[in-house]
């Protein structure tokens, strides 16, 4: 009797332990099949981002390109607009900013041979700041635009 009271519980320990081993298979079956999907989803928008990086890094070398391009412009388009400029030194400090265009009329004049008839179109004219340790004795340039690029050509292209 106890046999049989020993083999019907451990029957029933058998087909209890197989229907929690089967519930519990089944449930991990679906956690398996749920962690696939969400592994593939994951790999598919990992490389999606792996595009979209490519891209911006792709993208960003051509802006780098590019703003090296506008720089260089940039540069070129600064140092034609100063094509028409001269530097004069050792102008005295006691002429006014007022007095100094018909001084320096006068001056580029002189500076022409003969005094031949010259354009001498000035756009802008006026001294630069003093250089900094420079002597309260320093005479301080003088920056002159022409109207063309010729005309500052017609005093020699020495700017000094």
């Amino acid at each position: 009797m106890t046999e049989d009271i020993l083999t019907k519980n451990l029957e029933k320990f058998s087909r209890v332990l197989g229907e929690d081993m089967a519930a519990n298979t089944k449930e991990l079956k679906q956690e398996f099949k749920m962690i696939r999907v969400k592994l593939a989803t994951m790999e598919d928008n990992f490389i999606k981002l792996d595009n979209k990086y490519k891209l911006c890094q792709e993208e960003i070398t051509e802006m780098k390109n590019k703003i090296g391009a506008l720089e260089a412009k940039v540069c070129d388009i600064e140092d034609r607009s100063r094509r028409a400029n001269i530097r004069i030194r050792h102008i005295p400090e006691e002429i006014s900013n007022e007095n100094l265009e018909s001084f320096l009329l006068e001056f580029l004049k002189n500076l022409i041979l003969g005094g031949a008839p010259h354009d001498h179109s000035m756009d802008r004219r006026h001294r630069l700041p003093r250089p900094q340790n420079a002597p309260e004795t320093y005479t301080r340039d003088v920056m002159v635009r022409f109207h063309s690029y010729q005309t500052k050509e017609s005093y020699g292209s020495d700017e000094e």
